[in-house]
């Protein structure tokens, strides 16, 4: 399984040694205090290709931004918990300007987001779907017994499409005298009375997915709100749904995704999935369901990265200066890789620069660090490479791989700048035995590593530098 949550920070020289926490809540202060833009950029030899990896990259910057917004509140039963964003489907794109520009090659299209131009839309948008919400409420109150069912679901789904806009929105800082709690802790109510208790995975995954009329749609395994690992629980339940859409699962180039999540209480696990369209980012129907302790005994539950991606999920503010991604050929989140599978790591940096890539692994029960390999060059440069001006906003590929064993959690921490950091580079030493670079001091028994010879660019001060953050899983 792959997925990961992109950060991007800009730190000077001067400052390289502040914190991660330090950097991020000085980011998030000064975050919406101004006007931004931000540029989508897609290039295919279809025009309608094009457009659409342009929305693509334009709703994935969106998301990094808005995923840093999170709301807090009491929950029916009385325990809090932080609302956010599962994917970057989540954020609706309302009527952004797309232009594009033919060569003898491609299409390039770029699909402008600037945050002023937007509010009214977002505004407008936003005042129709509390009226949507309102009406489904009343509807709701009034609703037989035998209708109050679908009702809820009606409800719940309008509330969930609500609270996409409402983020954007608070993204945006957009004002609302609307207050969805009520709503909210109704629909809370409704959901822990409606939903279906079920003692089995199998039953499980055929309530959620009995009611999705719809062809083509991909399903992604269940998270626990803060950690982007698969578990045990994640992968088994993974393939019960595969196995229940049957026809209907479309892994490549679907309209429509199963996103879930999962939360472990001393009275089971409350689990939820939602239907999205893809192609226009709305939820389609919200199905809650409550698993007995019988159901998922047999599985670990609990990520063992929940810390490390706590961290990764706070403060994604950014500057739109210099920023990196990475991600892969699969998408960016919510993605499943299983034995046999391949994968293309890609990067992608929006001015030209340079960047390396370190690995984070468990293997034979010891955490390691790594240097991962990415271009052709000898001693650091092996780890080091280049974007140039004509590469800026396009995905590099970092080569092909394929899912083998040993399984697990990896992590990939890329790193940028737009001078070299090849004699930045941390301590390394080649590890037999993994085959890997490992970061740290070298053992009696190896040979340090060279550093690399020849002419050094000079240095000047304050160069811009951003990081990006990628967690994937693989599975038997």
């Amino acid at each position: 399984m792959t997925d990961f949550k992109v950060i991007a920070m800009m730190m000077a020289d001067r400052r390289k040694q502040i914190s991660f926490i330090s950097v991020w809540i000085t980011l998030f202060c000064v975050h919406g205090s101004y006007a931004q833009e931000m540029v989508g950029v897609g290039y295919s030899d279809s025009r309608e290709r094009a457009v659409q990896l342009a929305y693509v990259d334009l709703a994935q910057q969106l998301f990094v931004r808005v995923e840093s917004t999170t709301e807090v509140r009491q929950s029916y039963e009385g325990s809090s918990f932080s609302q956010r964003s599962i994917s970057e489907t989540d954020i609706p794109l309302l009527q952004v300007p797309v232009s594009c520009e033919a060569t003898s090659k491609e299409y390039e299209c770029h699909a402008v987001f600037d945050s002023e131009a937007a509010r009214p839309r977002y505004q407008s948008a936003l005042a129709q779907s509390e009226i949507g919400l309102r009406d489904d409420f009343v509807r709701y109150q009034s609703a037989s017994a035998d209708a109050k069912y679908p009702a809820g679901k009606a409800l719940a789904t309008a509330l969930n499409n609500y609270q996409k806009l409402r983020r954007v929105a608070g993204f945006l800082g957009l004002g609302s005298e609307f207050n969805h709690r009520d709503i909210a802790s109704v629909v809370e109510k409704w959901q822990s009375s409606a939903r279906f208790n079920v003692s089995s995975l199998r039953a499980a995954a055929a309530l959620i997915v009995d009611d999705v009329a719809e062809a083509n749609v991909s399903v992604a395994p269940p998270f626990t709100p803060d950690s982007q690992e698969l578990t045990p629980f994640g992968r088994a339940f993974l393939k019960e749904l595969e196995t229940q859409l049957g026809a209907r699962l479309k892994k490549q180039a679907p309209r429509y995704k199963l996103l879930g999540s999962y939360m472990v209480t001393d009275k089971g696990m409350d689990l939820s999935y939602e239907l999205v369209d893809l192609q226009g980012n709305s939820t389609v129907q919200v199905k809650q369901i409550h698993l007995l302790p019988a159901a998922y005994s047999t599985y670990e539950t609990e990520p063992s990265s929940i810390d490390f991606d706590q961290l990764l999920r706070k403060g994604l503010a950014v500057s739109g200066d210099f920023s990196v991604a990475v991600a892969t050929n699969k998408g960016m989140r919510n993605l499943a890789f299983e034995a046999g599978d391949s994968l293309e790591l890609l990067v992608k940096l929006n001015r030209p620069g340079y960047f390396y890539v370190v690995g984070y692994s468990a293997e034979s029960g010891r955490d390691i660090q790594y240097l991962l390999p990415v271009s052709y060059g000898n001693g650091r440069e092996q780890f080091v490479q280049y974007v140039s001006a004509e590469q800026v906003n396009r995905w590099v590929s970092l080569g092909e791989f394929e899912v083998s064993p040993p399984f697990g959690t990896e992590r990939l921490q890329v790193f940028a700048s737009e001078d070299t950091p090849v004699d930045n580079l941390p301590l390394y030493f080649y590890d037999a035995t993994s085959g890997y670079f490992l970061i740290g001091e070298q053992k009696t028994n190896q040979v340090r590593s060279d550093r690399t010879r020849g002419l050094k660019k000079i240095r000047k001060a304050a160069k811009a530098k951003a990081e990006s953050f990628l967690v994937f899983s693989t599975y038997e």
